[in-house]
Order: C-alpha cells, then structure tokens, then sequence
C-alpha cells in the first residue's frame, strides 16, 4: 500500500500526524521524519491558535516524500526505466548528489533553474532514462 492519504489532516480540534494523517512507503523510513516535522507544525499551528496553519504545513511537509515515493514505485513496476535511472544515477555523481539532497531534504525542491526537477530531467533524458 504506497502513499495511502487521508481527507483532512487536521479539522478545528483535531490534528492528525504520521501514519494516521496517511502514509507513505513501508520502506524507506520516511514515516518517522515525516511525524517529527508535523508534529512540529501542529504545536506552531497551536501556538498561533488554529490548525489552519497545519493542514497548509502538512502538505508542504509531505509533497516532496510523496513525489519520490510516486517516482520510486514506477520504478518498481517498469524494469526498464528503473534500470535506466539506477544507470544514470551511478554514472552522474551530480545527478545522484541532487537526487539525494532533495530525498533527504538537505536541498528544496525547486522546479526550474540549475539544479531543478526540469534540470534533473533533463540530465536524466542525456542519460537516456
């Protein structure tokens, strides 16, 4: 069951984190990071007096595992691109450097400009994914 999702994270009163606000793959222990940072979300969300703030924060904090964990299971039902891919990410020490940043967050995620998902995909195409 990879990226199951829930309909509200949080309602006035109620928030949800971790597994119970949806969850991800079972592998990749992304499940616990992604706890810690909502559940940090939640109190500044209280600390300002209404969950509104979370439920905004909770897709912010979840966007990024769930387009890996989309990517990673496309992977896994195509052998040919997974092959593909593992290839390039061996074969471009940049390529393999940005996808790492962006899984473990060390870099945002940005769509376009040097070092964005376009730019990732079109390394990716030079490397004939």
């Amino acid at each position: 069951p990879f990226g199951q999702r829930c309909t509200a994270a949080a309602t006035d009163r109620i928030a949800l984190v971790g597994d119970a606000a949806g969850s991800l793959d079972p592998i990749s222990g992304e499940g616990l990071a992604i706890a810690l940072h909502e559940a940090g979300a939640v109190v500044g969300a209280m600390t300002e007096g209404s969950l509104r703030q979370y439920r905004a924060g909770h897709r912010k904090i979840r966007r990024t595992p769930m387009m890996l964990t989309g990517l990673l299971t496309v992977m896994a039902d195509h052998p040919a691109i997974r092959r593909r891919v593992t290839r390039a990410l061996a074969t471009s020490e940049i390529l393999f450097e940005r996808a790492l940043a962006f899984g473990s967050r060390a870099r945002p995620v940005r769509v376009t400009g040097r070092g964005g998902v376009l730019h990732m995909a079109w390394e990716l195409a030079r490397h004939g994914v």
